[in-house]
């Protein structure tokens, strides 16, 4: 890894083969410390690594940042570094990424950390997001609610699929708060002549009937 990252400019297969080995390094929690100690998971996952370089414009290294976030998801130490270092809001860029795999890929983790911060982190109800900390679970929950009444389709589209994929996967007590959020504005769909997504909001709520 840190023969990878003092390349100038390594291969973006390498680059995407060392965020994956990274990722499932760091699913062990004392391995991701030790990463974490010696700066090199800062380097490979945060905005001064691939991020922002050339290098993301291959689809093969954005699959591999978010690949190597997701094998790392064991661990509360993971999540908090995935939500404290803008790895959130990579995610939901991502949604919209031009390579399908991508887009797949980065909307199973957005449902996976959604699930794993909802589950672990009871101290905050999900409808109130504190501005100061919210948790993974409100950010996620805030960027929903925010794209169901967006006036762009496709985020539109993405948030009822997330939706979807999560009501058809988990059925944990939290889901019933996260459903009387979004209600209203799913409710303005179904009166809405001109709404483009009808099959995709009837998948959701065939999934939440069952």
């Amino acid at each position: 890894i840190v023969a990878v990252l003092a390349l100038p400019e390594p291969s973006p297969k390498i680059l995407s083969f060392t965020l994956r080995l990274a990722g499932i390094l760091a699913a062990s929690k004392c391995h991701f410390q030790h990463l974490q100690q010696e700066q090199l998971l800062v380097r490979l996952f945060g905005r001064n690594g691939p991020l922002n370089s050339t290098l993301w414009e291959d689809a093969s290294v954005r699959s591999g940042w978010v690949v190597g976030m997701h094998s790392m998801m064991d661990h509360q130490l993971a999540l908090h570094f995935l939500c404290n270092g803008g790895g959130i809001d990579v995610l939901f860029t991502l949604q919209g990424d031009p390579s399908l795999f991508v887009a797949s890929a980065a909307g199973k983790l957005l449902l996976h950390v959604l699930t794993l911060s909802a589950a672990s982190e009871t101290t905050k109800p999900l409808s109130t997001v504190d501005s100061d900390s919210p948790t993974c679970a409100q950010m996620i929950i805030k960027h929903i609610e925010d794209s169901i009444q967006s006036s762009s389709a496709s985020h539109v589209e993405q948030s009822l699929k997330l939706l979807a994929n999560l009501f058809g996967s988990c059925s944990a007590p939290w889901t019933k708060v996260l459903w009387f959020i979004i209600a209203k504005p799913l409710e303005s769909f179904l009166t809405e002549e001109t709404f483009q997504a009808q099959h995709m909001l009837a998948n959701l709520l065939l999934k939440m009937a069952r």
